[in-house]
């Protein structure tokens, strides 16, 4: 079971004791965000889509925090008229990290699902009394695609319109590739309409997302957008935790797929450790400076030679990939400046370098691998 970072604060948006709700909560990355927030004595309700399927996460939160701290609440279909009014009941925050990663290849399956979902909790989160902050998670995808070896600067009003284009294109691709560009142009078309509500809206709520936080009147809840960067890092409870899509694919790497596919998938980008990143969406919820603004999670630069590189300064006696040839770097620049600085107002050292993002997550892919292998 992986360790989490201790994150210290001195002046909060909401008071100790507030009860926050937690979408996804049973993800790799939502998971740390409930333990975070249970190290700083706030009450978590996690929700599910299936709380007897992930009753485990209870009991590890019992485990490590005590009685009466955290309870399941269960959503089974997100889109739902009304699905969130319940559970938003006495909520203070909401933190909104939970996604379809089913990579199905029509956007029509897709993208209205992720706009109902979002758009669901966001409504239910402005009509509830207590509820103050919102916290919604979106990806580094709904800004812009790789583009290794090319010189140029995102902003925060930069989305990825080109992958919606792609998503609905005849020559959209029927591989992991196609179901990537899919789920990008959903976190595109997600993120722009949950801004477009919270202007047009007028909530009370402060929005933000792990991209940008627009500051708003003292009567409204701040609503922020963290948006995540390729995303990695050890897993909280491996005896019930699957790896993360983005984990799952650095495995097939590590295990020595060097296809076209996979290495096109690493081939240069942005990174960030998911505690990192955990820590940020708490950031976001709670410390009072920031409100309705994007915050870009990009801790780090890679390429795919520098994910190799790390697994064999980590596992020196593990047989990887050759380097690969030719491979040109991310030239891009974000504006991660202020991203950078929240952790650092957590107590925390920084963004973590990317051996250090990888050291828990390749033991563990080590021991998932002895579990599979016949006696």
């Amino acid at each position: 079971m992986s360790s989490t970072a201790k994150i210290r604060l001195s002046t909060a948006a909401l008071p100790a004791g507030s009860l926050i709700v937690v979408t996804g909560a049973s993800g790799s990355m939502g998971v740390y965000i409930c333990d975070q927030l249970l190290q700083l004595n706030y009450r978590v309700r996690g929700i599910s889509r299936d709380a007897k399927r992930t009753a485990w996460l209870g009991e590890l939160l019992f485990e490590r925090h005590g009685a009466g701290k955290f309870e399941l609440a269960e959503v089974p279909d997100f889109t739902a008229e009304g699905a969130f009014d319940k559970v938003l009941e006495g909520a203070h925050g909401v933190v909104h990290t939970a996604v379809d990663n089913s990579l199905d290849l029509n956007p029509d399956n897709i993208i209205p699902k992720m706009q109902a979902a979002t758009l669901g909790i966001a409504t239910a989160a402005a009509k509830t009394p207590t509820c103050r902050r919102l916290v919604y998670t979106s990806s580094s995808s709904a800004v812009a695609e790789p583009a290794p070896g090319v010189i140029r600067e995102l902003t925060m009003d930069s989305y990825n319109e080109e992958t919606v284009r792609a998503a609905y294109s005849s020559d959209l691709r029927h591989d992991l590739v196609g179901g990537h560009t899919v789920y990008a142009a959903g976190k595109v078309k997600t993120e722009q309409a949950l801004w477009d509500w919270y202007r047009g809206e007028t909530p009370r709520l402060v929005m933000n997302t792990d991209q940008w936080t627009a500051t708003s009147a003292p009567a409204r809840t701040p609503v922020v957008s963290v948006i995540p960067s390729p995303c990695y890092g050890g897993i909280l409870d491996p005896n019930h935790q699957k790896f993360s899509a983005a984990n799952g694919m650095l495995k097939t790497l590590w295990e020595g797929n060097e296809s076209e596919e996979i290495v096109k998938m690493f081939e240069a980008q942005w990174f960030c450790d998911v505690q990192d990143v955990s820590a940020l969406h708490v950031g976001a919820l709670l410390l009072p400076d920031i409100a309705s603004e994007r915050l870009f999670a990009y801790g780090g630069k890679y390429t795919v030679n520098d994910l190799l590189a790390a697994f064999k300064a980590l596992q020196p006696d593990r047989k990887f990939p050759n380097l690969v040839k030719d491979i040109q770097p991310d030239l891009s620049t974000v504006p991660n400046g202020r991203s950078t600085d929240v952790p650092k107002s957590l107590g925390l050292p920084g963004w973590k370098s990317l051996e250090d993002c990888l050291r828990p997550l390749v033991s563990q892919f080590a021991e998932a691998t002895k579990r599979q292998t016949p006696c």
